[in-house]
């Protein structure tokens, strides 16, 4: 099916996959991954899991999936690190897991806890993704979308377990898959001289 973004389809098994691809050929062009979102949305049916890219986790989404109850769920983690918290959306939490706020890269970090660019979303809420766009919300970053959303509708928290590595740069990945490597037991040698990412991550 083809869609304003493109598009494409594949089949694994009795799965169908449908590819949709951005039609932009710079940097210049990209619509940013709020406005993707918007534009996909009005060819979705249903709720969606957003996934985004630069996320490596092993464990499973399962239970986020089984806790969706047709509320905005993000999934949460704790870098136990206050430094390295000023990177991502921090998040803080009520008994109840909503999020009561959140706050994308902040100077001062009120905790450790941050959004990990996970998200289970309504078909409704991503309906309201033109009216944050029209108040002057930023196209590009999902997290300054749910500290626009958590102040209007319940937003809830799903606290991920075991690891997870956010892909920043090509030394986060080089790290994330030597950790990944060694916790799967395999013999995995990144060392400078052998890896072809840039030159930069050594």
């Amino acid at each position: 099916m083809e869609t304003i973004l493109g598009g494409g389809l594949r089949r694994i098994g009795d799965t169908r996959i449908e590819i949709i691809v951005e039609k932009s050929r710079s940097e210049e062009e990209k619509l940013g991954a709020v406005k993707a979102l918007s534009e996909l949305s009005y060819e979705l049916e249903n709720d969606v899991l957003v996934i985004a890219g630069d996320n490596l986790f092993p464990g499973s989404l399962r239970p986020m999936v089984e806790k969706y109850s047709g509320e905005t769920i993000i999934a949460l983690y704790d870098v136990k690190d206050f430094e390295l918290a000023k990177l991502y959306g921090v998040v803080q939490i009520d008994n109840g897991v909503r999020i009561i706020d959140f706050v994308e890269k902040p100077e001062k970090p009120s905790t450790t806890l941050v959004s990990t660019g996970i998200y289970i979303f309504p078909k409704n809420v991503l309906n309201v993704i033109e009216q944050y766009l029209r108040e002057g919300g930023g196209g590009d970053k999902l997290g300054e979308f749910i500290q626009w959303l958590y102040r209007r509708v319940p937003v809830y928290g799903h606290i991920l377990n075991g690891e997870w590595w956010d892909i920043r740069d090509t030394r986060s990945y080089k790290s994330a898959i030597e950790a990944l490597s060694r916790r799967l037991g395999y013999s995995n040698d990144t060392s400078c001289e052998e890896t072809t990412l840039d030159n930069n991550a050594c």
